[in-house]
């Protein structure tokens, strides 16, 4: 069988390439701030599944994949996926979801404990990138024909609402009562923020 890849299939990989590194990072650092990420990737299945679903009949006109919807995912490689519903997309939701709780640490808890000159740079290229990458991956699933404009949009905005989720009610509310957790967070951010 012939190997039809292209630039969009490869972006919409940004998933797959998430989950393994913060697996790899939790198991390896025995990070429990990127294993609560971890798990947020993995639970955020729920409300799709209940959207997709339960809310909304798989045969609903939002639910229904574009006619010719082909390879959507690793596994599916050679098999329609027009009969499994769209709505949301879950590579958007990904993409959104990690860009809003990036965006958030940085602004409410990071932003204002930078003093280094050379980081004031590299923030906004890193915030910029991950941007970037957030939104080439809703068009990636559209321009492959793998989903409607409305099924990514209303990807990118259940992502937003999990990612803010997340960050104010799991993260502040519950979390962040253990000293581990704020500790190890500080060491993920670390990476990228100092």
């Amino acid at each position: 069988m012939e190997n039809n890849r292209t630039i969009y299939d490869i972006i919409s990989l940004y998933e797959f390439v998430a989950i393994s590194g913060l697996s790899i990072f939790s198991i390896g650092n025995e990070n429990l701030y990127t294993l609560g990420l971890l798990s947020m990737l993995i639970g955020k299945q729920i409300p799709e599944k209940l959207i997709k679903k339960v809310i909304l009949n798989p045969n609903n006109s939002l639910n229904i994949r574009p006619s010719d919807a082909l390879n959507c995912n690793m596994i599916n490689q050679g098999g329609f996926a027009e009969k499994n519903p769209g709505f949301p997309s879950g590579h958007s939701t990904v993409a959104f979801m990690l860009l809003t709780i990036f965006l958030y640490e940085y602004i409410v808890n990071y932003k204002n404990n930078i003093k280094n000159s050379n980081l004031q740079l590299k923030i906004p290229v890193i915030i910029i990138l991950l941007f970037l990458l957030a939104i080439a991956v809703p068009y990636s699933r559209y321009k492959s024909d793998c989903h409607t404009p409305i099924q990514v949009i209303s990807g990118c905005v259940l992502g937003i609402i999990i990612g803010l989720f997340y960050t104010m009610v799991i993260d502040k509310m519950w979390l962040s009562k253990y000293p581990k957790y704020i500790n190890d967070k500080n060491i993920f951010y670390g990476l990228w923020f100092y």
